[in-house]
């Protein structure tokens, strides 16, 4: 996103980028099934929350060993970004049962839960993770081999939920 002089990348680790990489993770482990999916996307969550997390909750937008140019030189917690890995950590709980994820998602949450009205339309990765917060969790276990399943996974997606969480089970899993 930052070029620097040399045409290097000057900024990096962005917390946007690893939120959509994150939801573009599940979003594949999900429709694909292939576990290979699922371990990158709770390896970004693990760097999320060791490197990117405030010790108050939530996520900072950069990490503080970047030398920032511009505005990105102070550090914030975006309502949007947050939003994001808000759901995607929700979504990670769904699926692999871990309550780290849902804790780190509530702490993210309770950040901004006296200021999300003043957001407006950036607020609105917040208040759809806040819903998929308070709603019960609708979960699909798919067993068989991916390749083969893929009926299943989509049948699934067209539930009539919009927070459906899907995971492929390898028939080690399954038994």
């Amino acid at each position: 996103h930052v070029l620097g002089e040399d045409d290097r990348a000057s900024v990096k680790g962005l917390l946007t980028d690893h939120a959509a990489y994150l939801r573009a993770l599940l979003d594949a482990y999900e429709l694909g099934g292939e576990p290979r999916f699922l371990e990158r996307a709770i390896a970004v969550a693990a760097t999320l929350c060791n490197r990117f997390q405030s010790p108050d909750g939530g996520f900072f937008d950069r990490l503080d060993e970047d030398d920032a140019l511009g505005r990105l030189a102070l550090r914030d917690r975006p309502i949007t970004d947050n939003g994001v890995v808000a759901d995607a950590l929700l979504r990670l709980h769904a699926i692999t049962a871990d309550a780290t994820y849902r804790d780190a998602a509530q702490r993210t949450l309770s950040v901004y839960s006296q200021r999300a009205a003043g957001a407006g339309s950036f607020g609105a990765s917040y208040a759809r993770a806040l819903l998929r917060y308070l709603s019960p969790d609708v979960l699909v276990r798919v067993a068989g081999d991916p390749a083969d399943s893929l009926e299943l996974r989509m049948a699934a997606l067209r539930l009539p939920s919009p927070f459906v969480d899907i995971r492929t089970l390898t028939s080690g899993e399954a038994n």
